[in-house]
């Protein structure tokens, strides 16, 4: 039977600062899209979202790469099957009720409708598309079948089933190099980029447009980084010590404010400096003690264990929002965004409660017994 679980502190808040930064985006470009006044730059708005998927995934990265060590301390083995179970009933209900509703639900609702794009657009090859997110190729839906624009935000839920599929194994199969195992994961990323982007892979490549389509949504460079950061955590020693610095991580946490607010000059290297910025603050607010609990405060936290919910339900609910304030009138950021966020975290709160709740309970019943 595996041990407790190590909860490291200030991750739970840091997980609703990145669902924010995507709201804050997907606000904003919907206000774009609906012809309504909104702030500032959208190719601005679309970094900050951006940044906060990447949040997302170097968390990822770092909480399930020290579960399975810390499974494989206390257990002697990584149980892959039994991770995967895991994984399942806590991603997949929500997932597929999100497919359900936008691919079935949704375009029935007049106040769900979208700019420019029928409902029919949206039905016209619902088999297809089901099968697309089924695989879990969230990414490759527009391209093959057609826009699910409710469901859009779900290639970033492709990208993580992949990674816990195949993670979990490379751990199995290297276990005396795993720091270069999580180096070479994200290397990968980049070498796949340009490799796919070449005119070799354009010969060579079967269906090599849609491939790099996948692989530039993969992020695995973000989510090895994060594995990389849990390895170092779980192993402890000098390299750790030399990471865990209170005064660089000040320096970090305002550099990666200044990235949020100024650094679309960057380009894409905003990502990638991004990236490193939130793997070392996530590496010292986690394992730190010298930074404090700042994150800790406990409706923070609250937010974040739901964040999952708030990620998920999230675009639906600007949708509907927006169209309602269009009927009555009163389109406005004091009323808009106070609803959006208050109605995303009432569905999440209740959804994490009685939706997601139920499969919990079940996963905890099922541990039990297979212990």
């Amino acid at each position: 039977m595996a041990g407790t679980h190590t909860r490291f502190p200030n991750l739970d808040g840091l997980r609703f600062i990145a669902a924010a930064a995507v709201i804050l985006d997907h606000v904003e470009h919907h206000k774009a899209n609906m012809g309504l006044p909104y702030w500032g730059n959208t190719y601005h708005w679309d970094m900050i979202g951006r940044l906060g998927v990447l949040l997302f995934f170097v968390l990822s990265g770092f909480l399930i790469t020290y579960l399975l060590l810390e499974e494989e301390r206390d257990t002697g083995r990584i149980a892959y099957g039994r991770f995967q179970m895991r994984r399942v009933l806590r991603i997949w209900p929500l997932y597929f009720l999100i497919v359900l509703l936008s691919l079935y639900v949704f375009p029935a609702l007049p106040w769900m409708d979208m700019p420019d794009l029928p409902a029919d657009a949206i039905t016209t090859g619902r088999p297809w598309k089901l099968l697309l997110y089924t695989l879990f190729v969230p990414s490759l839906v527009p391209s093959l079948a057609g826009a699910v624009p409710h469901a859009g935000h779900l290639w970033s839920i492709g990208t993580e089933v992949h990674f816990y599929l195949l993670w979990p194994l490379l751990l199995l199969l290297v276990r005396k190099h795993r720091l270069w195992l999580a180096v070479a994961v994200m290397l990968s990323y980049p070498l796949g980029m340009r490799m796919l982007g070449s005119a070799w892979a354009a010969v060579a490549v079967p269906h090599q447009q849609l491939v790099l389509l996948y692989w530039s949504q993969a992020n695995v460079e973000s989510l090895g980084l994060g594995a990389l950061c849990a390895i170092l955590a779980f192993r402890g020693g000098r390299p750790l010590d030399l990471l865990l610095n209170r005064h660089l991580f000040r320096v970090a946490v305002v550099a990666a404010v200044i990235l949020v607010v100024f650094g679309m000059p960057l380009g894409p290297r905003a990502y990638k400096v991004g990236t490193f910025l939130f793997g070392f603050i996530i590496l010292n607010l986690a394992v730190n003690p010298a930074v404090g609990k700042p994150l800790e405060w406990e409706p923070l936290r609250y937010l974040g264990r739901i964040s999952y919910g708030i990620y998920m339900y999230h675009l639906a609910v600007i949708v509907g929002v927006v169209n309602v304030l269009l009927a009555i009138g009163r389109v406005h950021d004091v009323l808009l965004y106070p609803l959006v966020f208050g109605a995303t975290i009432g569905v999440s709160a209740l959804s994490f409660r009685y939706f997601e709740g139920f499969f919990q309970g079940f996963r905890k019943r099922w541990l039990r017994r297979t212990g």
